[in-house]
């Protein structure tokens, strides 16, 4: 995923893009989610899990009952470490452009997998850590686009995901467009 989505990545160069590896500061990004995910879980799902808790699967009854212990200092950190990774994003697209990454941060599993729960010898603490570079994208309010950029060794595809500055869909889309010219993909 490094090496295909890195190549993919300093493709842009031939567009006459500098290409720099930087991010911006996504410090308490993970627990951030986490807590609002459980929390929006609350406001959706809790009357379908006190209602249908027995129909319902052990994952999905397991967050509710997370998002509702949550106490409000939890919400209010959540919230005031959103708005903190949102400042530092704003001052990254002072300087950068576009930010890109691989869409995820491994190849599609095997179908029966249910979830990927360890990769590189490091294993998840939740099913949703895997989809990490996606998640912290719905923190920051940017708009995302992922485009196809190559295929594994065995056949399988990689996404790049490439985020623009937020309410900056036009240079976002325009990024993604030229990339697909670039690779045939338009």
């Amino acid at each position: 995923m490094r090496a295909i989505c890195g190549k993919a990545a300093r493709s842009f160069e031939t567009l006459g893009a500098t290409v720099a590896e930087a991010h911006p500061d996504l410090t308490g990004a993970k627990k951030a989610f986490f807590t609002l995910r459980n929390l929006e879980r609350v406001l959706t799902q809790a009357k379908l899990v006190e209602e249908h808790e027995a129909a319902l699967t052990p994952t999905l009854v397991h967050y509710v009952r997370h998002g509702m212990a949550l106490i409000a200092k939890e919400i209010g950190k959540a919230e005031s470490v959103r708005g903190s990774i949102y400042r530092n994003v704003v001052a990254f697209f002072k300087e950068f452009d576009v930010l890109i990454t691989p869409t995820v941060v491994a190849p599609p599993f095997a179908a029966d997998m249910l979830h990927l729960m360890e990769m590189e010898g490091h294993k998840f603490e939740d099913y949703f850590e895997y989809l990490a570079l996606t998640y912290v994208t719905t923190l920051i309010a940017c708009p995302v686009i992922s485009v196809p950029c190559d295929f594994t060794k065995g056949g399988l595809p990689v996404g790049l995901q490439i985020v623009g500055l937020p309410r900056g869909e036009m240079s976002l889309l325009s990024a993604a467009a030229a990339f697909e010219a670039l690779h045939g993909l338009d």
